[in-house]
């Protein structure tokens, strides 16, 4: 909530967020990243991030545009848009089956929006790359819409056996 309302106020994204990815990545070992709904609000754009030490770890660059329907900072922005909002977006997207596990009924991913909004964590495996996992929460301005989203990213081993702590990080 005190992040929401600080970027509401007109401070800068990356300035507010950047030691909220830092803290998220120091904790859990895994690759932070903070993504917002792009203009045309047909993909998030990750804004920033704070990279894994570790080796074998889930890479990103900041500008970079990820799909909606199938990664867990694009269903976040989703379930965070009004019904109307969220059922035109879904309606226009391309529901491509990029690996086995993609969601690519509509029926199905609006019940996961559905899901997110109510839990408030956006959790997504294997469907955007296989073997990689993430998590993420939205940040709030205070009057409850949608800002950014904060995720935490890496591989499905190592993030799955973990996601409910991640999860609480997150959050």
């Amino acid at each position: 909530f005190a992040l929401g309302t600080r970027l509401t106020s007109g401070a800068k994204l990356p300035g507010l967020i950047r030691p909220a990815l830092q803290r998220l990545s120091d904790v859990t070992g895994e690759t932070a990243i903070a993504g917002v709904l792009s203009q045309g609000q047909d993909s998030v754009i990750y804004v920033d991030k704070s990279e894994s030490l570790n080796p074998m770890r889930y890479t990103a660059t900041i500008g970079e545009h990820r799909e909606l329907y199938c990664t867990a900072l694009g269903r976040l922005a989703l379930a965070y848009m009004g019904t109307e909002q969220q059922h035109r977006c879904v309606a226009s997207l391309v529901l491509q089956p990029i690996t086995n596990a993609t969601v690519t009924s509509r029926r199905a991913l609006l019940s996961r929006l559905r899901t997110i909004r109510a839990s408030g964590l956006s959790v997504v495996k294997d469907e955007r790359i296989v073997g990689a996992c993430g998590v993420a929460a939205p940040v709030l301005s205070p009057a409850g819409s949608f800002i950014a989203g904060l995720a935490i990213i890496g591989p499905t081993p190592r993030i799955q056996p973990r996601l409910e702590a991640f999860g609480r990080e997150v959050a």
